[in-house]
């Protein structure tokens, strides 16, 4: 029997027995008998400021906040004091933008006289914040504007979560001063086969890659070994005693399959080395927004967590499935409540990288032969130098972009791809190269400037 090579992430905890996946491994040519349809892919242009902007410098490149032409006006006035500073920062290049009811990419930027391609910051910033829910400015907005823009995006539940975020990155960026330099690197190994694949193919590199770059010389950096990253671990790295200024993540994402009131607030949380793959999974083997402590300390933290759902669900599977052209996840998009609940807080974090739907493997593997993790380590270094996490985030969608460009090359017609495998993975690739969002503002970067130094 041929063994599976597709592994995909997700633990269900609306499971209660021993078989909690979402999806099970399985073989390329069992995917390929699945899928029916998928989205027509648009032509991908560079991800360059027009000449004579500096990306680097919001006076330069611009920075403009995106909001819904519905969006609640107490939202509004509490992010008054943000827009305040990027104004007095960006002088005139920066704008307060407005998403209409049935807009797109393409009518949002023709309205601004933004052409497509290369960026031109006195028609449309290079910093571009949205602003609220995606059931009203929605993902695919987000990827699509991302490609050539730097685009972040925050949502919270209620006004105050915008006010204590604010708050907190002003009060940040004034006083210029880091805790300390230093990234830890936790990867989660569950005994399965993805969480395997995940800790020698990406983690492990990525650990050698980032700690021998002379980029990084002016930080301490460390690897959590994957039996210890447990829950109190999560804990204590996230507000706890052991914080660091960046953190990045390994882990299978938390689902909910059948309560749609507890995938709310569950899912896109992140299952801990408590759990191994031979029990049953419970809500103790997991970190979620609840577990976040009353006196948890985030600021200056920015975070990066590989996991499926840890950035939202869209109302609809991008990965399309048996006899419909798309599987309903949920009656609307959403936000996940971890990210959510780390940045809209008292001493809340700077910005979170994370996914929306489901992650694959080839997020960091090329047809199961070459891994793929410049990106990952590049983004970091970038962070770590002081560069504004928005523009960081460069090597993904360039990455992205190239992907979409070889499928096209390939004769693709807006179709799955015919069975064979090193298509499939190119295919799978775009679908999820597409889904790494930032929330937070993109124009944040961390201090170049440590308090203390680690050793």
């Amino acid at each position: 029997m041929e063994q599976p090579n597709l592994f995909f992430n997700g633990i269900d905890l609306d499971k209660p027995g021993e078989d909690p996946y979402i999806r099970h491994p399985e073989t390329a040519e069992h995917f390929f008998g699945q899928l029916l349809a998928t989205e027509a892919i648009d032509p991908i242009g560079s991800r360059d400021v027009i000449y004579g902007a500096d990306p680097l410098s919001i006076p330069s490149s611009g920075w403009a906040m995106v909001a819904h032409e519905k969006e609640d006006p107490r939202v509004l006035e509490a992010l008054a004091p943000l827009c305040e500073n990027r104004q007095a920062q960006a002088g005139a290049r920066f704008k307060q933008l407005i998403f209409k009811e049935g807009d797109n990419k393409d009518s949002f930027m023709l309205r601004h006289g933004a052409g497509r391609g290369n960026v031109n910051p006195d028609k449309l910033p290079y910093y571009l914040l949205i602003v609220g829910d995606p059931k009203l400015i929605p993902f695919w907005f987000q990827f699509e504007m991302d490609i050539s823009y730097a685009v972040g995006r925050l949502c919270f539940e209620d006004p105050q979560g915008y006010a204590h975020y604010v708050r907190n990155l002003l009060e940040y960026e004034r006083n210029q001063v880091a805790k300390a330099h230093r990234l830890v690197l936790l990867g989660v190994e569950n005994g399965d086969g993805l969480t395997a694949l995940c800790d020698k193919q990406l983690m492990a590199p990525l650990n050698a890659r980032v700690r021998a770059s002379p980029r990084t010389k002016e930080w301490f950096s460390e690897r959590i070994p994957s039996t210890e990253s447990t829950r109190q671990q999560m804990s204590e790295l996230m507000g706890g005693s052991q914080t660091p200024s960046l953190l990045f993540t390994l882990s299978h994402g938390v689902t909910a399959s059948n309560d749609a009131q507890l995938r709310e607030q569950v899912q896109g949380g992140l299952v801990c080395a408590d759990w191994r793959a031979d029990q049953a999974i419970k809500r103790s083997h997991c970190f979620l927004a609840e577990d976040l402590q009353a006196e948890a300390d985030l600021s200056g933290l920015i975070t990066f967590f590989f996991a499926c759902y840890t950035g939202g669900t869209p109302e609809f599977d991008g990965y399309p499935m048996p006899h419909r052209s798309r599987r309903r996840l949920h009656h609307k998009s959403f936000v996940a409540r971890l990210p959510q609940a780390m940045l809209g807080r008292k001493n809340g974090a700077l910005a979170v990288i994370a996914h929306v739907d489901q992650a694959y493997q080839q997020s960091f593997l090329w047809d199961e032969r070459v891994n793929e993790i410049d990106h990952f380590s590049e983004t970091l270094c970038r962070m770590m130098e002081g560069e504004c996490v928005g523009h960081a985030m460069e090597a993904f969608n360039r990455r992205f972009a190239d992907i979409a460009a070889s499928l096209m090359g390939r004769e693709f017609s807006f179709q799955p791809p015919s069975p064979q495998e090193r298509k499939l993975a190119s295919w799978l690739a775009f679908q999820d190269a597409r889904s790494f969002i930032l929330l937070g503002d993109p124009a944040v970067r961390l201090a170049t400037k440590a308090r203390e130094v680690c050793s």
